[in-house]
C-alpha cells in the first residue's frame, strides 16, 4: 500500500510515521468507514503492533489534522498542540488524530469531550496501549499482520518480513520462504518484531534467526513469562538486536532516549559523544548502522528518532548504566548553547540577509521539544543558570507563545537564584514580563519589566536591553504611567542608535507610531511607520517588518483606507506563517 500520510494537515512538527505501510488495507478500509458514523476512535494495541502507522495512513487519506503526543511531557502543552494544529472554532470539521496518549490520557480525555461539543462536526482518531475513556469512544484493537497458513502464502505478515528485507540488501529471502513462514508465526505477526528481525536478514539468513530467537536457549525464552505474549516477541527481538550491535553502537543507542523527539546529528554529537566511548566524528556512522538496523527511524528532513518500544527498551539500558543524570545535564548545556547560538545568529548580526536568519530561526523551532524538556529538567535539577539561559534564548529566538515562555520563567525565576548573575536575573524578568502582557497580568508585568530595565541600565547596553525597553515602555504607556514610558522610549532611541541597534530602532519608531496613532496624528504615524519598515529591511528581519506592515496597516484602517489596510495585513501574513506565528500576532505586538 502506497503512503498518503505525507498529505495530511499535520502541525506535530516531527513527521508523524516513517517507512511505507505494508498490508492492512482491510483494517484501513474498515477504520474509514468508521470514522464517517463514530466520532472518537482508539486504536489500541501493544507496543510495536502498528497503531501509529495505521493511524497515519488513515490521517494521510483523510487528510487530517495530526498531533503526534509521545514527544511531550507536559499535560498543559496539549491545548496548545492541538490549537497548532487545528483552528477550532464552531465550525471546525474534519478529523482529528491524537497519536501516543498513553502517559496524557487524562488531559487526552477532557480535550477531546470538550471539543467533541464545541465542533460538533469534528471526528477523533486517538492511539494507545489502553481506552482513554473518552464518552462515546469506540475502542478498536489493531490486529497482528495476518500470518501464513490456512492457503494464505501471500500473508501481510510474510510480506512486510520480504518487503524489509530487500530493503536491507537481502537477495534469497524469497527463497526461504517456509522459514521466514515460520519466523512470522513466532513473532506472532507484530510489525516492529518482523522489522527489526527483517533489518538482519542481509547478513543472517531466516533459519538462525529462528533458532537464536525461538529456539530452545532463544531469547524469547528466556523473556519474563509475565509478559504478554506480543510484547515479549519484540522485546525477545530487541534483545537479539542489541546481541549483534558493536559496543559503541549499544553506547550511543542507550543514549538517545533523552531526546524528547526528533534530533539532528549536531545534536546527537555533543549529548550523546564523551570523547571516551564514543568520540564526536564517530556518531554519523554509528547513527547509520542503528538505522540500518530499524533501531532507529531516519526521517525525510534528516533528522532522527526513536520507535516509542525501542525508547522505552534503550532507556533501561541508560538506567543500568547510571547514565540518566549525566545525560540530562549534557542535554540541558547543549541545548541552551544551540539556542543561544541561533540567537545570536538569528537575530543579533546586524544587516543579515533573511534567508541566512531563516536557517537559525528554522533550527531553533525544530529544537522545540528539546527546549521544553531541558527546561524541565533544569527545573527538576536546580540547574538555574543554564535554565534560564536557555528560557531567554529561545524566547528570542521563537517568539512563539510569550505565554509558554512565562510558565518556563516563573518556575525557574521560584528556585535558588544566589548563583545566577544579576544581569541574567533582569534579562528573565524582562522576559517574564513580555510573557505576563500575553497572559493579560498587566500589574506584575509592568513592575516585573520596569525593576528588569533599571537593573540592566547599570551594564554595559546590550540586545536584551533593547528589548526590554521597549516591553516595559509598552507596559508604562498602557498602565498610564505615560512620563515613565515616555521617559524609556528616548532612552530607547538614544541607546538603540549609539549601537546601531537596528531592530530595537525599529521598535521605537512603531512605539511612536502607536502614541501618534492614539492622538490622530495618522501623517505623523505613518511616516513613523514608513521609517520602522525601512529599519527593518535594512535589518532583514521578517518579525520586525511584519509588526511594522501591520501597524501600517492600522494606520490606513484609521485612516479610512480598507483597500490599503488589507494590502498591509495581506503582505505580513505570509511573513508571519514562515515564523509560524499567526497572523493576528503582529497585529497585537
Amino acid at each position: 500500500m502506497s503512503d498518503p500520510s505525507a498529505t495530511g494537515r499535520g502541525g506535530a512538527g516531527v513527521p508523524f510515521a516513517a517507512g511505507r505501510l505494508v498490508g492492512r488495507e482491510r483494517d484501513v478500509a474498515e477504520l474509514r468507514a468508521l470514522i464517517r458514523d463514530e466520532r472518537v476512535i482508539t486504536l489500541i494495541g501493544p507496543g510495536g503492533i502498528g497503531k501509529t502507522r495505521l493511524a497515519a495512513q488513515v490521517a494521510g487519506l483523510e487528510r487530517a489534522n495530526v498531533v503526534e503526543l509521545g514527544r511531550v511531557g507536559d499535560p498543559a502543552l496539549i491545548v496548545r498542540l492541538v490549537a497548532e494544529a487545528l483552528d477550532v472554532h464552531p465550525a471546525a470539521d474534519g478529523l482529528l488524530v491524537l497519536d501516543g496518549c498513553d502517559h496524557l490520557r487524562e488531559g487526552c480525555a477532557e480535550l477531546v469531550a470538550e471539543l467533541a461539543v464545541r465542533c460538533p462536526g469534528l471526528r477523533f482518531l486517538l492511539t494507545g496501549r489502553r481506552p482513554v475513556q473518552v464518552p462515546g469512544e469506540l475502542v478498536w484493537r489493531v490486529p497482528p499482520l495476518a500470518l501464513p497458513g490456512d492457503g494464505r502464502p501471500d500473508a501481510d505478515s510474510v510480506a512486510l518480513f520480504v518487503d524489509r528485507a530487500a530493503a536491507a540488501g537481502a537477495r534469497e529471502v524469497a527463497d526461504r520462504l517456509g522459514d521466514v513462514e515460520r519466523l512470522c508465526r513466532l513473532l506472532e505477526g507484530v510489525p516492529l518484531a518482523l522489522e527489526l528481525a527483517a533489518a538482519h536478514a542481509g547478513s543472517i539468513p531466516p533459519a538462525r534467526m529462528l533458532q537464536r530467537v525461538g529456539g530452545r536457549h532463544g531469547v524469547l525464552r528466556a523473556r519474563d513469562p509475565a509478559v504478554p505474549g506480543r510484547a515479549r516477541a519484540v522485546w525477545a527481538v530487541l534483545e537479539w538486536s542489541h546481541e549483534l550491535l558493536s559496543p559503541k553502537e549499544r553506547v550511543l543507542l542507550r543514549r538517545l532516549p533523552v531526546f524528547a523527539g526528533a534530533f539532528d546529528l549536531e545534536l546527537a554529537g555533543r549529548v550523546c559523544a564523551d570523547g571516551g566511548l564514543v568520540r564526536g566524528a564517530e556518531v554519523p556512522g554509528l547513527l547509520r548502522g542503528l538505522a540500518d538496523k530499524a533501531l532507529v527511524v531516519r526521517l525525510a528532513d534528516g533528522r532522527h528518532r526513536l520507535h516509542g518500544v525501542v525508547k522505552e527498551y534503550a532507556a533501561e539500558r541508560s538506567r543500568e548504566a547510571a547514565e540518566e543524570v549525566w545525560l540530562r545535564d549534557r542535554h540541558l548545556r547543549a541545548v541552551c548553547e544551540a539556542f543561544e547560538h541561533c540567537h545570536q545568529a538569528g537575530s543579533l548580526v546586524r544587516r543579515q540577509p533573511w534567508p541566512e536568519r531563516a536557517a537559525h530561526v528554522g533550527r531553533g523551532r525544530s529544537l522545540l521539544d528539546e527546549c521544553r524538556a531541558a527546561i524541565g529538567w533544569a527545573v527538576e535539577s536546580g540547574g538555574v543558570v543554564l535554565g534560564l539561559r536557555l528560557a531567554c534564548a529561545a524566547l528570542a529566538t521563537l517568539r512563539g507563545d510569550p505565554a509558554e515562555s512565562a510558565g518556563w520563567l516563573e518556575r525557574l525565576l521560584e528556585l535558588d537564584l544566589a548563583p545566577v548573575p544579576d544581569e541574567l536575573a533582569a534579562v528573565a524578568k524582562g522576559g517574564l514580563a513580555y510573557g505576563l502582557r500575553a497572559r493579560g497580568e498587566l500589574g506584575r508585568a509592568t513592575r516585573l519589566a520596569v525593576e528588569s530595565v533599571e537593573e540592566q541600565r547599570r551594564h554595559p547596553y546590550t540586545p536584551w536591553l533593547g528589548l526590554t525597553y521597549a516591553v516595559a515602555m509598552t507596559l508604562c504607556l498602557r498602565a498610564g504611567r505615560g512620563e515613565l514610558g515616555r521617559r524609556y522610549l528616548w532612552e530607547l532611541e538614544l541607546a538603540a542608535s549609539a549601537h546601531e541597534d537596528l531592530l530595537a530602532l525599529a521598535t521605537a519608531r512603531l512605539a511612536r507610531l502607536d502614541l501618534a496613532l492614539s492622538e490622530g496624528r495618522l501623517e505623523l504615524a505613518r511616516r513613523l511607520g514608513e521609517e520602522a519598515l525601512a529599519l527593518a529591511r535594512e535589518a532583514g528581519h521578517h518579525w520586525a517588518l511584519a509588526r511594522a506592515l501591520t501597524r501600517l496597516g492600522a494606520v490606513a484602517e484609521a485612516a479610512g483606507d480598507p483597500q490599503e489596510a488589507r494590502d498591509h495585513h495581506a503582505m505580513a501574513r505570509p511573513l508571519l506563517r514562515v515564523l509560524g506565528e499567526p497572523a493576528e500576532r503582529g497585529r497585537r505586538e
